[in-house]
C-alpha cells in the first residue's frame, strides 16, 4: 500500500505556485518593455544574446526539482503492514510491594525507590519476554497483563506508591493468587513465574501454601528481598519530617524485613529468595534468568504494524539531476563575432608610380 509518511509537506506546492505566477508576470512585463523599445526585429539586432526560451526553460527545470524535493519531504512510502508473527517467551509476573512499610529507610532511598529501580534495570535486560505488573499491599491489582509493551509497564511502575492501597499489609499470598486466576483463564495452561520485590512483613503463614498450591500448577514463586533484618521506622509518607508510623499503644514501629518468611515462601514455591541488600541488582538478574530458561515458553501471536519502506530518495535523485541540467543551460545565446578583413593598401606599379612623381613634382 503506498501513502506518504509526511503529507503536511505538500503545503510547500504553494510557495511553487507564487514562484510561477511571479514568472509569468515577469514575463508579461518583460514582453511589454521590449515592444515599446524596438520591434522584434530591431530587438534582436539589439540584443542578439537574449533568449526568452531558455529562460523559460531553466524556470520550468528549476520549478520541477523543487518540487520532486517536496515530494521527498513528504516522505513516500510503501510495503507489507499487519503481518503476523509468532513469537515465544517466558511469562513473568512482577510483583511489587506498595504497602507502607516500604517507605522505611533502611535502604538508601528507601526500600520502594530501591524496588522501584530493580525493577527498571529487570525490564531494560529482558529480550522479548512477556511481562505483566502486580501490585499489592493488603490487597492485590493487576496494573498491566501480560505483554511485551515495556513502557506500559515501565509508566505504572514510576507511579505505584502506597497511596493507591487503602488496605495496607503485605499479602503475598492475594498477588499469587492473581495469577493463578489469569493462568485459569487461558485455554492451554502454560507455566509462568511471579517475581515479587518486597519487605515480606507479612505475619501470615498462608502465603507458603498459596505458594505452593502455585507451583503445583505450574506458576513459580521467586522473591527479592529489600530491606534489612535491623528494619528502620516507617515514615507516615515518603518525607521522613511528617513523623513515624505509631502503634495502639503510641509506641514508634519498627520494620523489619522477613528474611525467613521470604525464603520459605520461595521455597515452596519452587523458586529461589535474593537479598538485595547483599547482592546487585544486575547479580540478581542473572541469577533470575537462569531460572526462567528452564520454564515452558508460551507461544504468542505478535503483529507488526505500519512495515513500509521509503523512497524519498528517488526524487531527491530526479531533483538534484534537474538542478545540474538547468546550470548547465546558460543563459544566453552564444555570439559569434564578425571580424572584417583587412582591405589590402593599393598597389602601385610600374607607370604608376611614374605618373604619381610626375604630379608631385608639379605641385612642387
Amino acid at each position: 500500500m503506498f501513502h506518504f509518511g509526511s503529507p503536511i509537506n505538500f503545503v510547500f506546492l504553494v510557495l511553487i505556485l507564487a514562484a510561477v505566477g511571479l514568472f509569468w508576470a515577469n514575463s508579461i512585463g518583460l514582453a511589454a518593455l521590449r515592444q515599446k523599445l524596438a520591434n522584434p526585429a530591431l530587438f534582436a539586432r539589439l540584443a542578439p544574446a537574449y533568449n526568452p526560451h531558455r529562460r523559460k526553460l531553466k524556470f520550468i527545470l528549476m520549478t520541477v526539482a523543487a518540487a520532486c524535493l517536496i515530494f521527498s519531504l513528504a516522505n513516500p512510502q510503501g510495503g507489507i503492514r499487519n503481518q503476523k508473527i509468532k513469537r515465544q517467551s517466558v511469562d513473568l509476573y512482577l510483583a511489587l510491594d506498595i504497602s507502607k512499610s516500604m517507605y522505611a529507610q533502611d535502604i538508601s532511598p528507601n526500600r520502594l525507590e530501591k524496588a522501584r529501580q530493580f525493577g527498571l534495570k529487570l525490564l531494560s535486560s529482558l529480550r522479548g519476554e512477556r511481562i505483566g505488573l502486580i501490585t499489592f499491599a493488603g490487597d492485590a491489582t493487576v496494573e498491566v497483563p501480560l505483554t511485551v509493551d515495556y513502557q506500559a509497564v515501565e509508566m505504572q511502575l514510576q507511579i505505584a506508591s502506597p497511596d493507591d492501597m487503602p488496605t495496607q499489609g503485605t499479602a503475598i499470598e492475594a498477588a499469587i493468587e492473581l495469577a493463578m486466576r489469569s493462568q485459569a483463564k487461558e485455554k492451554k495452561a502454560k507455566q509462568k513465574a511471579i517475581l515479587f520485590v518486597t519487605d515480606g512483613e507479612n505475619h501470615e503463614e498462608a502465603a507458603i501454601e498459596k505458594a505452593k498450591s502455585a507451583a503445583e500448577k505450574g506458576i513459580f514463586t521467586f522473591i527479592v528481598g529489600v530491606g534489612t533484618t535491623e528494619g528502620a521506622k516507617i515514615p507516615i509518607n515518603k518525607d521522613t519530617y511528617a513523623g513515624f508510623q505509631l502503634d495502639k499503644s503510641g509506641a514508634v514501629v519498627v520494620s523489619k524485613m522477613n528474611e525467613g518468611l521470604m525464603q520459605k515462601i520461595a521455597a515452596a514455591g519452587q523458586g529461589q529468595f535474593w537479598d538485595l541488600n547483599k547482592l546487585s541488582s544486575t547479580a540478581v538478574i542473572s541469577d533470575l534468568a537462569g531460572f526462567l530458561a528452564g520454564i515452558e515458553k508460551n507461544e504468542f501471536e505478535q503483529r507488526s504494524f505500519d512495515d513500509y519502506d521509503t523512497y524519498f530518495y528517488w526524487t531527491a535523485a530526479i531533483a538534484l539531476l534537474l538542478l545540474l541540467v538547468e546550470m548547465l543551460i546558460p543563459n544566453a545565446n552564444k555570439i559569434k563575432p564578425v571580424i572584417s578583413p583587412a582591405k589590402n593598401p593599393p598597389t602601385l606599379k610600374g607607370e604608376n608610380i611614374q605618373s604619381r612623381k610626375a604630379q608631385l613634382l608639379d605641385l612642387e
